[in-house]
């Protein structure tokens, strides 16, 4: 009801609904434009599955407490920053080095252990 309300008073507010629905066929477009750039079908399907392997992590992440998924998001930040620096983000496809990823996670195992003191 609220939200008519303020439609009349500015006929150029979005309702919730009229909101969620113009951001869906926004998403839809978008992802379209990305999956055009695609140089044949074998890399759309490599981009559909990475697409759903990503909405799969957040909704797991999604299902986390509140406090903790702040926390998740600082981390996260602080790891792409640290493979950003260390130009692990660069244009190889292999995957990051052995380096990189024992860093990670014995930087990670370390700090959950100094957590503790």
């Amino acid at each position: 009801m609220k939200a008519n309300m303020n439609k009349k008073k500015n006929p150029y507010m979005e309702t919730p609904k009229e909101f969620q629905k113009r951001i869906d066929k926004e998403l839809g477009f978008k992802l379209e434009y990305c999956m055009q750039k695609m140089r044949n079908e074998k890399e759309r399907l490599l981009l559909l599955h990475a697409i759903r392997h990503y909405e799969n992590l957040l909704e797991e992440l999604q299902g986390l407490d509140h406090y903790v998924r702040l926390y998740y998001w600082e981390a996260a930040f602080y790891i792409f920053d640290y493979l950003r620096q260390s130009d692990a983000l660069g244009r190889q496809s292999n995957g990051f080095s052995e380096h990189v990823k024992n860093t990670i996670i014995e930087k990670s195992k370390k700090a959950y252990v100094y957590a503790e003191r």
